[in-house]
């Protein structure tokens, strides 16, 4: 937790109280795999933003590093649907009944202003203990840092030159630490 709120501080980005709504966890775990099924089975409503190919996808990978997003549709204005398409009565051809689907409402005479956005409410990264050997904790609490507060795809390697993201694809190469091409990546998000 100390290097994610460094870094988030460092580039500017606000953090929360001691005490605020969880929305990032961290799992080492020796069965990365049985642990997202776990969690899938008790808390699919983590997974409502995957489909179930994806869903079993991140399951069965044996990357080093797995990580997901919980995402939610709101309005552009934040708001959550309040209300389903069942209520408006809309016939939903692919089922053969009333859509009951939340759905957002919302008019506008723009082409161009988005009615909807979509929103993170929690990240989900899971690191493979069995392929943390040689690796430091100041390289692994860096590396998480940077998963935190960036999506990033973590399967394939960075092509930026020396970036600690590269931790798991070029262990031998990879920095002690955060660089400057680091923080600078998540510095132009935010």
């Amino acid at each position: 937790e100390g290097m994610i709120i460094a870094l988030a501080r460092e580039v500017q980005v606000e953090v929360g109280d001691p005490g605020c709504k969880v929305n990032l966890l961290v799992a080492f775990e020796s069965e990365p795999g049985d642990f997202i099924s776990s969690l899938n089975d008790d808390r699919s409503y983590l997974f409502d933003s995957m489909s179930v190919p994806d869903r079993q996808r991140l399951a069965e990978s044996t990357n080093a590093v797995t990580t997901w997003s919980h995402i939610e549709t709101k309005s552009a204005h934040g708001s959550r649907p309040n209300s389903t398409l069942g209520d408006s009565g809309l016939y939903d051809l692919r089922i053969g009944r009333l859509a009951s689907s939340p759905a957002l409402r919302k008019y506008t005479n723009s082409s161009i202003e988005k009615t909807t956005r979509q929103e993170i409410n929690a990240n989900f990264i899971t690191i493979d203990l069995e392929q943390i050997d040689g690796k430091t904790m100041e390289q692994l609490a860096d590396y998480v840092a940077m998963l935190a507060l960036a999506q990033i795809d973590v399967a394939d390697p960075i092509d930026a030159g020396n970036t600690i993201l590269n931790l798991f694809h070029d262990p031998a190469g990879a920095p002690s630490g955060l660089t400057n091409w680091d923080v600078a990546y998540v510095r132009s998000l935010y």
